[in-house]
């Protein structure tokens, strides 16, 4: 419907990196990851959308994640990448989903939940596995032809295919 607005949609899927290698075959370091995620968010909005008042649709996609993946390290660069998203970004983030969460991740959660800025925490969503949830909860925020499949949207394009996405390289 034409109130959602255009908003672009973006999905990680943690559970489906191997961080240690990232950070200890690698050697990436966090300022490395930093410098890609401001790459990443400069060229959406330089380039892909240069509308001023563009906004962004996130998902983090815990599939396959378990609460080891995400300790340590990678718990650093969680911190730094949000912090990012707080300083900088934070207009631009229409809405964050967080999606296929588990035991685990709802008990964090729901710890860190009330130290969360509450302009932050209010545009975060986090749901189960349950597809039929996980879609009516997106298309409050984007057009289903925006949400990928594997969501129950009708995007044409997988994962990891968008034009926009192959363009960037």
């Amino acid at each position: 419907s034409s109130d959602l607005g255009h908003s672009r949609m973006c999905v990680e899927q943690p559970g489906g990196h191997d961080f240690t290698r990232m950070f200890d075959v690698e050697k990436l370091t966090h300022d490395q990851v930093a410098e890609h995620y401001v790459f990443f968010n400069e060229y959406l909005w330089d380039v892909l959308d240069p509308d001023p008042v563009g906004t962004v649709v996130s998902v983090y996609d815990l599939k396959g994640a378990n609460g080891s993946d995400l300790a340590g390290k990678i718990f650093a660069m969680f911190k730094l990448t949000s912090a990012c998203i707080q300083s900088h970004y934070m207009d631009r983030s229409k809405a964050i989903f967080i999606v296929n969460t588990a035991f685990w991740f709802r008990m964090i959660w729901g710890l860190v939940k009330p130290f969360i800025n509450p302009a932050t925490r209010n545009k975060i969503h986090t749901i189960g596995s349950d597809p039929q949830k996980i879609l009516a909860e997106m298309t409050e925020f984007v057009h289903p032809n925006e949400i990928p499949t594997i969501y129950g949207g009708s995007s044409p394009y997988p994962l990891g295919q968008h034009p926009d996405e192959l363009a960037m390289g």
